[in-house]
């Protein structure tokens, strides 16, 4: 646990200390515990991606949250990865509108391009 004495913010006084002495001492108003601030959310990034090789596959919608580190990509050959679903820390999203867009044009286009005609 990471301590200072009380209303003294330099950072050359702060100490360690086990947990229940630091406990202890912050009981007797002798001390305080310091705390890291919190960092501020940051955006979830959504984007997308050429296939894994690109022409041999269609292109991916791909996700990630830098609060949790979470990730996430989904690949379609219907032209459905922009309807995935991602969840992490703050809960459930869907790809935004702007991303959907990107992805129906590249994927129209790897379609018109790459994919057989019959």
């Amino acid at each position: 646990m990471l301590v200072q004495p009380k209303g003294n913010t330099n950072a050359k006084d702060r100490f360690h200390v086990p947990s229940g002495i630091g406990k202890a001492l912050i009981a007797t108003g002798v001390i305080e515990e310091v705390v890291a601030p919190q960092k501020p959310d940051q955006p979830v990034k959504w984007f997308v991606s050429a296939g894994a090789l690109q022409g041999a596959y269609p292109p991916m919608v791909c996700v990630r949250c830098p609060n949790c580190n979470r990730n996430d990509h989904a690949e379609s050959n219907k032209g459905t990865a922009d309807e995935m679903v991602f969840l992490h820390c703050k809960g459930r999203e869907t790809c935004p509108p702007e991303v959907r867009g990107e992805y129906q044009s590249q994927w129209r286009r790897w379609q018109e391009e790459f994919q057989p005609k019959e």
